[in-house]
C-alpha cells in the first residue's frame, strides 16, 4: 500500500500540495497467535521551514506546507504508531517521491531504521552507496555508476521493532521542480 502525493501548478507557478494518504506500511511481519497482533498506523504531513521572530530572536519554524513554489523545499514526516498489542517486527514503510519533486540527498531520517532507495519505481532497493546503474560499454565491459539522488523514485525504511503502544518518526526532504 502506498501514499501518493500530487502537486498541481497554477498560473503563478505556485504549487498547491494535495496528498491522498493510504496506509504507508508496506509490510509488517510477525509470528504470533491470531488474537494478538501488531497494528501499525501511519500519518503523514508536508511541512516547510519559515523564519519567524520569537522573543526578539530569529528562529526557524516548521509549518504545514499548503503552498510551495518551484525551488522550495518540502519536508515529509511520516509518524508511525503501533496500536496493536504485540511488537511489530521488520516493519517496512515505503513512500514514493512525489512527482514534480526531487529528493534532497542525505535528507532521509528514521532513528533505528535501515533506509534504502529505489530508482525503478520500487522494484529494487539498496542503500544510497550501493544503488548502481549498469551500462555495457562497446568493449563488452560493464560500467557501474552510483545513481544520483535526483533519480530516486521511492524511499523505504525498515524498522526492526515497534513495540505495542510505541511509535516514531521518519522523514525526508524534496525540492519542487
Amino acid at each position: 500500500m502506498n501514499k501518493y502525493c500530487r502537486l498541481d501548478c497554477n498560473r503563478h507557478r505556485t504549487i498547491n500540495i494535495v496528498c491522498l494518504i493510504y496506509a504507508v506500511v508496506a509490510s509488517v511481519s510477525f509470528s504470533h497467535a491470531a488474537w494478538a497482533k501488531p497494528d501499525v498506523k501511519i500519518s503523514i504531513e508536508a511541512l516547510k521551514e519559515v523564519t519567524v521572530k520569537k522573543d526578539g530572536k530569529t528562529v526557524i519554524k516548521r509549518v504545514p506546507a499548503k503552498e510551495a513554489k518551484p525551488g522550495d523545499t518540502v519536508i515529509f514526516q511520516l509518524h508511525y504508531y503501533n496500536k496493536g498489542d504485540e511488537t511489530a517486527t521488520n516493519a517496512s514503510l515505503v513512500d514514493p517521491i512525489p512527482l514534480e519533486t526531487t529528493y534532497v540527498k542525505d535528507s532521509a531520517f528514521g532513528a533505528g531504521s535501515v533506509i534504502t532507495f529505489s530508482a525503478d519505481d520500487g522494484k529494487h532497493y539498496a542503500t544510497a552507496d550501493a544503488l548502481f546503474k549498469e551500462k555495457k560499454l562497446a568493449d563488452g565491459t560493464i560500467e557501474k555508476k552510483i545513481i544520483a539522488a535526483r533519480f530516486y523514485t521511492h524511499i523505504r525504511w525498515v524498522i526492526k521493532e515497534i513495540p505495542a503502544g510505541k511509535g516514531g518518526l521518519c522523514s525526508f526532504h524534496v525540492e519542487l521542480k
